[in-house]
């Protein structure tokens, strides 16, 4: 249709949806990770309509068509190797092993036991873990990360605690007990053997929040510190200077740190609302995926990605200084242009019969930078607070991609 008022940004996106299996569809994408074939690997934490686990990961091409098994890639969707309510959690490490925590939602719960469950998957999407993972280790797993020599770093929900797998061996472990109700959130690499973890003391941040630094020393884990910020924090990213950027969702603010652990400053602007996802392009700048509110009555249909100023003075905007939001108040917003959203199954997205959803942009965990410069932004729960939390249909329906929007992420 034609333009009535002028959009908040000149923006391209693209909505994908498809996960190679309308019997498996998208329900709450979580996290992008990129292989060095560029192909888009996707934490996916429920059955999509439903609040239970799924037992299914996406793989996506580039052009955010399935992956479909061509000169050795995967078939999208992924099940096996335990895979039960993927969370947050999924990374690749040197060896192009995938891997996945498993977090359980609903009554699919793969910890119940207290073992906890880690799977682990080839680059061909071939499971490398058993039928019930790797179990025994960290329990309810959120974060995941790999640093260059293969250690697999992982945030143990369930239990307080650090993990690490030892060059990739789920019996080598290493660990480190937090405070209790901290509910380590997301863990990301800021050097060969250091990392920085956040605590989001639970999803609300009933507990208190805090960032913590480790260094991984001859098979053990020392805190370097740990200092409260923030409330109920979510992931972390590192730029080039190494400097942390972490998403305080309980307070609608970044947070930046430098090496040292030392606060540069805490800011918002641009859109942000209830941040989640958080990333460093090539010129420093940081990115932004908004979750919005979360509380009873809330509707978040104008969802939106945020972006502001970083570290490197020669790549922010001429007047611009640290942290200042480089996206209009709005953010960067999609709009539907009067046509409802459906799944790819072409049902409407609340289901048969539910309300019409005009929104695809949806609540982000996640947003990742392609070695396009693309910028794709997971959309993990629909904006109706109401129906996803007391309806039982919480699970975001793809991925909406931003053409062209980031400078390509370092790396790749």
């Amino acid at each position: 249709p034609v333009l009535h008022r002028q959009p908040d940004a000149w923006t391209v996106t693209v909505k994908v949806n498809d996960s190679g299996d309308d019997g498996r569809m998208f329900g709450g994408p979580a996290r992008v990770e990129f292989d060095s074939r560029g192909y888009a690997w996707i934490a996916n934490n429920v059955v999509q309509g439903e609040p239970t686990s799924s037992d299914y990961i996406m793989v996506l091409q580039p052009n955010g068509k399935p992956a479909n098994g061509t000169n050795g890639t995967p078939i999208s969707p992924i099940t096996g190797g335990g895979l039960l309510g993927a969370g947050l959690g999924i990374a690749i490490d040197p060896f192009e092993s995938v891997w996945v925590g498993n977090f359980g939602w609903g009554k699919d719960n793969p910890t119940a036991d207290g073992n906890g469950s880690v799977s682990q998957f080839g680059p061909d999407g071939t499971p490398i873990s058993g039928p019930l993972g790797y179990q025994g280790g960290p329990v309810r797993v959120q974060g995941v990360v790999s640093d260059i020599y293969g250690n697999i770093w992982m945030c143990s929900y369930g239990t307080d605690e650090v993990y690490v797998f030892l060059d990739g061996q789920p019996d080598q472990v290493a660990s480190a007990q937090l405070y209790k109700g901290s509910q380590p959130f997301h863990v990301q690499m800021a050097s060969e053997n250091t990392a920085w973890v956040t605590s989001g003391g639970g999803f609300k941040g009933v507990f208190p929040s805090s960032v913590a630094k480790y260094t991984l020393e001859n098979g053990a884990l020392e805190r370097q510190f740990l200092q409260h910020i923030g409330k109920a924090l979510k992931t972390v990213a590192v730029d080039s200077q190494g400097n942390a950027w972490v998403a305080s969702q309980g307070d609608s603010k970044i947070y930046a740190l430098r090496p040292d652990g030392q606060l540069l400053g805490a800011f918002g602007g641009g859109g942000i609302n209830g941040p989640w996802g958080v990333i460093v392009d090539a010129d420093d700048n940081v990115w932004v995926g908004n979750f919005g509110p979360l509380e009873h009555g809330s509707n978040f249909n104008d969802s939106r990605v945020s972006k502001l100023a970083g570290a490197n003075p020669s790549t922010r905007p001429r007047g611009k200084k640290l942290g200042d939001p480089l996206t209009p108040k709005t953010g960067y917003t999609v709009h539907s242009a009067g046509e409802p959203v459906l799944l790819h199954n072409g049902e409407p997205l609340y289901g048969a019969g539910g309300p019409p959803c005009f929104a695809p942009l949806m609540r982000m965990t996640g947003v990742s930078v392609d070695r396009a410069g693309n910028l794709w932004a997971v959309n993990n729960w629909k904006p109706r607070f109401e129906i996803d939390v007391q309806g039982g249909n919480p699970g975001g329906d793809g991925v909406v991609i931003f053409v062209g929007l980031a400078t390509p992420a370092a790396g790749n």
